[in-house]
């Protein structure tokens, strides 16, 4: 058999200098990222943070029972639906398009810049919020702990240095690091 006979010169041609295709970049958007570096630590941590506030919000109505009272079962029922539409939502974004940056790609670009602004706003808002929530429930069973060991109800300004305390040694965390470079498997030393 002659190889010359199999030989495809339109196929070689394309390799060899691809045609401009309209709606396709000439780079990827993943272009940049290393390979092969994500840990399974790394995507727990993804994952919870991903979670983390439709969990808030399914647990919101247990844990404001005595605010909310007999409706807490419609309050639940709503957060169920909701996260449930919201999930639904992001699997078909997820599957049809592969790309970091959660909500706010996915929406700037189906919606545009306009409303990318409007949805990291949101996200913006949510997350303080969950921040907010969180070191103020860290102060509050914190003092309660205080006053359970003896030491007497903390005052005013010591709950407010123990908020301090909290939200800078979660800055610390964030700017240093876990400790554990990508593509490591052992602590910085």
């Amino acid at each position: 058999m002659d190889p010359r006979r199999h030989r495809l010169p339109a196929l070689e041609q394309a390799l060899a200098d691809p045609p401009s295709v309209p709606d396709v970049r000439e780079r990827s958007d993943l272009a940049g990222l290393a390979r092969r570096t994500v840990r399974p630590i790394d995507l727990i941590g993804h994952s919870v943070a991903v979670v983390a506030p439709s969990a808030s919000a399914l647990v919101s109505p247990y844990l404001m029972l005595r605010v909310v009272g007999p409706g807490a079962w419609l309050s639940a029922l709503i957060g169920f639906g909701l996260a449930f539409l919201l999930a639904s939502v992001f699997s078909q974004f997820a599957t049809r398009m592969a790309a970091p940056g959660s909500m706010y790609t996915w929406v700037t670009r189906a919606l545009g810049p306009g409303c990318g602004l409007l949805i990291a706003a949101s996200m913006l808002l949510g997350y303080a919020t969950l921040v907010a929530f969180g070191v103020s429930q860290s102060v509050r069973h914190g003092a309660e702990a205080g006053t359970s060991a003896g030491w007497g109800t903390p005052s005013v300004p010591a709950q407010l240095a123990l908020a301090v305390a909290i939200v800078l040694v979660c800055v610390a965390i964030a700017v240093r690091g876990s400790g554990c470079p990508p593509g490591s498997r052992s602590p910085r030393r």
